[in-house]
């Protein structure tokens, strides 16, 4: 399984009424924390498709999210392989007959054609490892950006400037 936590801190209601002037109240905490995370999700979702790492769909169908408290989502890939496909591995021999089954799934090719991939992907791991395709790393690192480059929240700061 590979998880991450998206938590709100519990100062970013004094944060906001302090720069804002907005009543804390207002502000839901637990609201924004699932709204992040359900961005995160959705840019590694996107980010697993672009990597090309879709064979049977498991990694994709596995992707969630779960409420831990108030203001914390946890995001999650729930099949074992997940931290594999984002860390890469290191040199190792994969047993064969999953890799037959990927290469069906895949390429949709005969039992034969499945084989021959198999042995030359098994070969080619067996040597270099597989490369890392960080597609949760990518996503946290898009929607922080997002975050600290977002219009309204610097519309919002420049009101509070004027405010002074």
């Amino acid at each position: 399984m590979l998880k991450v936590s998206v938590k709100t801190e519990r100062n970013w209601k004094n944060f906001i009424h302090r720069f804002l002037r907005m009543k804390a109240k207002s502000i839901d905490v637990d609201e924004i924390a699932e709204q992040i995370a359900t961005e995160v999700l959705n840019k590694a979702l996107d980010n697993i498709d672009k990597f090309n790492a879709i064979a049977t769909g498991r990694l994709y169908a596995s992707g969630n999210i779960k409420h831990i408290n108030k203001g914390e989502y946890l995001v999650y890939f729930d099949v074992p392989y997940a931290r594999y496909v984002e860390f890469g591995t290191a040199p190792h021999t994969p047993p064969i007959i999953a890799l037959w089954k990927w290469a069906q799934a895949k390429y949709g090719v005969s039992s034969e054609e499945a084989w021959s991939i198999a042995y030359k992907v098994q070969q080619a791991i067996t040597e270099s490892g597989t490369k890392p395709r960080p597609f949760l790393r990518r996503a946290i690192d898009d929607v922080k950006f997002e975050i600290m480059n977002s219009e309204e929240l610097r519309r919002l700061v420049l009101a509070y400037l004027e405010m002074k």
